[in-house]
């Protein structure tokens, strides 16, 4: 009995630590969650004035599940299109494998390769051009994004709102507004002002 005693006052004593752990791990979570700024501070000041009652609230109506179950049907559908188009590309590519060895030599290992992982689709007559730097690329990117007629679509780990992100970015809105279609994807860490400046507008 004493040792259980002792146990308990240790722990009444120290209860205090890992709820602070708790509740440094959530208003984290809330902070890297890039939500509205004033439903951050809502609540962050609901978890620390009324802390039992603030913790429950924000699992059962703070967190975001019907965004990840909408998130997993979509991955899961995405998923079934992306394998039913290798199925069909597969069979295509398997009669022409001789042709893409002849033109592309030992790259078309490249093409195995995503065919076993099933990482994407496999397309031919494609045309690249390498840029080896910003003062090549944005220039012709610009002009491309002014010349589109009728859909654009771009991702950026990293996008800045300097002179050159925001130009592009209002391009983007121009010729959405002209009726071009404009897929834009971004990284939520990469380009934060962006998502802010969108979200706003």
């Amino acid at each position: 009995m004493e040792v259980l005693h002792h146990i308990l006052q240790i722990a009444l004593e120290y209860y205090w630590i890992p709820l602070l752990i708790l509740y440094i791990g959530v208003i984290g979570t809330i902070l890297i969650e890039n939500r509205n700024p004033s439903k951050t501070i809502a609540w962050i000041m609901v978890i620390v004035f009324l802390p039992v009652v603030g913790l429950l609230s924000y699992y059962f109506f703070g967190q975001k599940f019907k965004k990840v179950k909408r998130m997993k049907r979509v991955y899961r559908e995405q998923s079934k299109k992306l394998l039913d188009a290798w199925r069909k590309e597969s069979e295509i590519m398997e009669e022409h494998i001789d042709t893409l060895n002849e033109r592309i030599g030992s790259l078309a290992m490249v093409y195995r390769y995503l065919k076993n992982q099933k990482i994407s689709t496999f397309s031919l007559n494609n045309d690249v051009t390498l840029f080896i730097n910003g003062e090549e690329k944005f220039p012709v990117l610009i002009d491309s994004l002014k010349a589109a007629q009728h859909s654009i679509h771009m991702e950026y780990y990293i996008w800045e709102m300097d002179e050159i992100g925001q130009e592009i970015l209002h391009i983007l809105e121009e010729k959405a507004k002209a009726g071009v279609t404009v897929r834009l994807i971004l990284d939520s860490f990469g380009a934060p002002d962006v998502i802010k400046y969108l979200r706003r507008h």
